[in-house]
């Protein structure tokens, strides 16, 4: 892919457990059976081992995982917004113009893959990195968060992600791209 694909983040967590992913240190992307089929199963330009990826590029740098949103949401040339709905317990986290590029996604995965340790085992959410912008139909990620667990999928077009999710991504990031074009 060679422009930006989009982030739709949406799980259930309650507020406080959110409050304490957000001030957790972010912690490195391990690399498991799950990681390592999924990254099996993308076309990419020049195909390397996931193994050998350096720690330093599995996650994000920073103090806490509340200072990596707050660095995309200062940051407006990703168009990122989030949004915690208290009736729902629902958090939202989108990033408009992410990412074009395989390694980029590792520490956001990373960061994903993370939330899933604040969750009940009944809370579910997904997370999808997709071609919304250039609607070419691609996939670059998608994790389904059930059962304490985020796990990524196989898939590589939109169409074979459930319609509502795809819906609820789209609303969310054609809503970012009005607000930053009035």
């Amino acid at each position: 892919m060679s422009e930006p694909s989009s982030l739709y983040l949406n799980i259930e967590i309650k507020k406080e457990k959110l409050e304490e992913f957000l001030t957790a240190k972010p912690k490195p992307l391990m690399v498991d059976d799950n990681i390592l089929a999924w990254w099996e199963s993308r076309e990419m330009y020049s195909p390397t081992d996931v193994a050998t990826v350096p720690q330093s590029h599995l996650y994000y740098p920073k103090s806490s995982n509340g200072k990596i949103i707050g660095g995309f949401i200062a940051d407006h040339r990703f168009g990122a917004k989030q949004q915690y709905n208290d009736t729902e317990q629902l958090w939202t986290f989108i990033l408009l113009a992410f990412s074009e590029n395989f390694y980029e996604i590792l520490p956001m995965i990373s960061f994903c893959k993370q939330l899933v340790t604040y969750q009940s085992n009944a809370e579910k959410g997904t997370a999808i990195i997709y071609d919304f912008l250039w609607d070419s139909g691609m996939v670059m990620a998608q994790l389904d968060f059930s059962d304490r667990q985020a796990l990524l999928t196989k898939v590589s077009k939109t169409v074979s992600v459930d319609s509502e999710i795809i819906e609820k991504a789209n609303m969310s990031l054609q809503q970012m791209l009005d607000e930053l074009n009035n």
